[in-house]
């Protein structure tokens, strides 16, 4: 799942043992979601970075979006099927800004709290 809250009393009233959890699933977790952080997980966690467009840290209200897990996932690891996210991820549609650097896909940031991706290091 994408930004789900833990798992542990989902599991009584679905009928979903501790085995078949850690065996059947995965959640993506955004850094700075709160939602994720409401019970715990057992699953398989993969947890991404939230930053903007500039490196810094989203609001944590922007970091449960799906289109900008989307566009993490996209900036990071590619699609293996080719799929084109730029007009999704890289272009403004006016109501807000774009999502990634284009300069910044394939990269990792820096540690610091207000980082850039390599691609800018010097």
């Amino acid at each position: 799942g994408f930004s789900a809250p833990g798992h542990y009393y989902l599991m009584r009233s679905v009928m979903i043992t501790r085995q078949s959890m850690i065996q059947n699933l995965v959640t993506i977790i955004p850094s700075l979601d709160v939602v994720p952080q409401l019970a715990g997980h057992f699953e398989m966690v993969q947890n991404i970075l939230c930053r903007g467009k500039d490196g810094k840290y989203r609001d944590p209200v922007d970091c449960h979006g799906i289109q900008q897990t989307t566009c993490e996932l996209w900036r990071v690891c590619g699609d293996a099927k080719k799929r084109n996210f730029s007009k999704t991820c890289l272009e403004p549609d006016g109501s807000q800004d774009a999502m990634v650097d284009e300069n910044c896909i394939g990269q990792n940031y820096n540690s610091s709290e207000h980082a850039q991706c390599h691609a800018y290091e010097k």
